[in-house]
């Protein structure tokens, strides 16, 4: 091994370069979500996957990148009833297990992005997302809470857009987090209702980790997103919602706490 180009003539900074490309992460075009589904959506339109035949051809490559899978990889959570998320995705329970397994060998890298799919009703007491906030050996440095247009309450029977914030001052992070984000989409048409919960939320939310470090969204200029899907859902057209034929417009705020 030591006799290979890669080690004898290739600096590290090279090899990295060629680790991290050989391990990132890709969506599996061949088992695409069906459009008829409101988990499918820009960057999530099929499950993840990453080639790791890499690290079991060489012992002195696996020493060297087996962490990569971990931080390129964004680790993804659905706190929703079955219909709203893809057959397979990570349980927290699935989570530690591989956890406490990495843990009696190697050092825990940290997990640059985390990304949480909640619907309203399993958000906002906080508990559920505690769950995974504490798992041992679990350092992320960027977490993402995305509120989709179906995880609003009634948003079937088009009700304003409102949340309780009791999760806000109940969860604590890790302490390895730099950057909580959250996203806030509804339809097109729903922009101002919006616009009014990013407002609240950036005066009002503060969050805060276990060492009691504080972020703040003080100061943040909301990132705005928007895009077009499907409206078939369920087995049912939201004619109510169409901007077109079988199209819904969506409106996405993202603000970001540090």
């Amino acid at each position: 091994q030591s006799q290979s180009a890669l080690f004898s003539i290739l600096p590290g900074e090279i090899r990295n370069h060629i680790w991290n490309y050989a391990l990132a992460e890709y969506q599996d075009e061949t088992q695409l979500y069906d459009d008829a589904t409101c988990y499918k959506r820009p960057e999530y339109f099929a499950p993840s996957k990453i080639e790791t035949v890499l690290l079991q051809t060489c012992k002195r490559i696996y020493q060297e990148a087996w962490f990569l899978p971990w931080t390129n990889a964004e680790q993804v959570f659905y706190l929703t009833s079955s219909d709203r998320r893809p057959a397979r995705t990570t349980t927290p329970a699935a989570m530690q297990k591989t956890l406490l397994a990495i843990s009696k060998t190697q050092t825990m890298p940290i997990i640059q992005h985390v990304r949480v799919f909640p619907q309203l009703y399993m958000l906002e007491n906080g508990r559920r997302l505690q769950e995974i906030l504490d798992l041992k050996f679990f350092y992320p440095k960027v977490i993402t809470i995305t509120i989709r247009h179906t995880d609003w309450w009634f948003w079937e029977r088009d009700n304003n857009l409102h949340l309780d914030a009791r999760w806000v001052d109940f969860c604590r992070f890790p302490n390895s987090l730099t950057e909580l984000r959250m996203a806030f989409e509804s339809l097109e048409r729903k922009k101002d209702q919006i616009d009014d919960v990013v407002k609240q939320a950036m005066e009002g939310w503060v969050f805060r980790r276990k060492d009691d470090t504080e972020l703040s969204a003080k100061n943040c200029k909301p990132e705005i997103m928007r895009w077009s899907g499907s409206a078939t859902w369920g087995h049912q057209r939201w004619l109510r919602d169409e901007t077109g034929p079988n199209k819904l417009d969506y409106y996405v705020s993202t603000v970001t706490w540090r």
